[in-house]
């Protein structure tokens, strides 16, 4: 966690200096491992991105997080999950979905009848964030 930590995070310092964007024009995102390597930058940045969309993700490390996501402020996520994930239960995500939403953060929870995948539902829905932070 903490190689893919570090090469996310040199990534999005490249891509704001690149593109001289600020973190409200960022969103982290990702599926399985990759939504919780987003999840976990994305609590420890400087200034939180303007989202996080996780896609079947889970809970890691604790209270690191929970310390994270209350010292966080705002961070506005989308979480998916399938009820019938058999690689990552759907109880660890509620409970990554509850330690956020008791931390103070806004998040918009879609459970789906499905497995550990991401419904075309959860592509629309991000769809519509991405379009609400593009048009300001």
């Amino acid at each position: 966690l903490d190689e893919a930590r570090e090469l996310l995070t040199e990534l999005v310092e490249a891509v704001e200096t690149e593109w001289q964007l600020g973190p409200d024009s960022l969103v982290l995102g990702g599926f399985s491992q990759g939504s919780m390597i987003a999840a976990d930058v994305a609590l420890r940045l400087p200034e939180p991105p303007a989202a996080l969309c996780i896609w079947s993700g889970t809970l890691l490390c604790e209270a690191v997080w929970r310390a994270q996501a209350e010292a966080r402020g705002t961070l506005r996520i989308f979480q998916s999950h399938g009820r019938t994930d058999p690689i990552l239960p759907y109880t660890a995500a509620e409970w990554l979905r509850d330690l956020l939403t008791e931390s103070g953060l806004e998040v918009e929870f879609l459970e789906f009848p499905g497995v550990h995948t991401i419904p075309a539902e959860a592509v629309e829905r991000t769809a519509a964030i991405l379009q609400e932070i593009v048009n300001g």
